[in-house]
């Protein structure tokens, strides 16, 4: 039986956090603003990719802008939901060795 990615098991959350610790209006430590997480498949395993943002509180006299956390474009694409190893590794095996790509959807799953 073919399991749909989304009912395979998840392997450990991936966090990425805003790199700034304080605000450089008023030098308050800067609070987790906001949390955006998405599911990736991977060829190995499925995780969960956290990034956390940061903003300063409301009250600050400065323009408070949001810090967003980095973009790892090492394991996914933006709005994608295959990792880039996936992504390679179709890619490869497509113009490398002549597979069709139904024939990979099929290996895959």
């Amino acid at each position: 039986m073919v399991m749909r990615h989304a009912d395979r098991p998840l392997g450990p959350d991936r966090v990425y956090t805003a790199t700034v610790d304080r605000c450089p209006d008023c030098d308050r430590p800067l609070p987790i603003y906001q949390v955006d997480g998405r599911r990736v498949q991977g060829l190995d395993e499925a995780f969960w990719l956290k990034r956390r943002d940061k903003r300063c509180q409301p009250d600050c006299p400065g323009a408070r802008p949001i810090i967003y956390a980095p973009r790892d474009l090492r394991l996914v694409l933006p709005k994608r939901i295959y990792g880039l190893d996936v992504t390679l590794h179709v890619g490869e095996r497509h113009l490398r060795d002549g597979v069709a790509l139904a024939q990979i959807t099929r290996d895959l799953n």
